[in-house]
C-alpha cells in the first residue's frame, strides 16, 4: 500500500471518502505491514482485542509483518479510566497469547511485539 501512497489509516477518520477507498483497496489487495499502536491496552474486552488482531491478520498478505506497540501504564494490571481513555495497565507481553493465536512472533521487547503472517 505504501507504493500507492498510503502510509496511514487513522481510526478517527475511518469514514472519510478517502479512507473508504483505501479500505476497499486493502480488502482486494492486502497490506504488507501493519502497526497497532497502543491499542491493545486500551481495549478492556479480550473478545474485542481478538477482533482487532483477527482484522489485522485478514488485511495482510502472507509474509507481511505486524508491530504491536504498548505501554503498561502503572503496571498494576487493574484497568481504569485515565482521563477520557481506558487503560488495562498491562505490559504488552500480557497480550502475547492473543497475538500468537494468529501470528508467528518474531521479537518481544518491553514495549513492542513484532510478528509475521505465515
Amino acid at each position: 500500500m505504501i507504493s500507492n501512497g498510503i502510509t496511514k489509516l487513522a481510526w478517527r477518520d475511518i469514514h472519510t471518502p478517502a479512507n473508504i477507498k483505501i479500505l476497499k483497496k486493502v480488502k482486494r489487495e492486502g497490506v504488507d505491514s501493519v502497526r497497532v499502536m497502543y491499542a491493545l491496552d486500551a481495549i478492556p474486552s479480550k473478545r474485542n482485542r481478538r477482533t482487532v488482531i483477527h482484522a489485522c491478520y485478514h488485511s495482510m498478505i502472507f509474509g507481511g509483518d505486524i508491530e504491536f506497540l504498548g505501554n503498561f501504564g502503572n503496571g498494576s494490571g487493574i484497568g481504569k479510566m485515565i482521563g477520557v481513555q481506558w487503560q488495562n495497565n498491562n505490559p504488552i507481553i500480557y497480550y502475547l497469547p492473543e497475538i500468537e493465536s494468529k501470528f508467528t512472533v518474531v521479537t518481544v521487547s518491553p514495549n513492542r511485539i513484532t510478528a509475521i503472517k505465515d
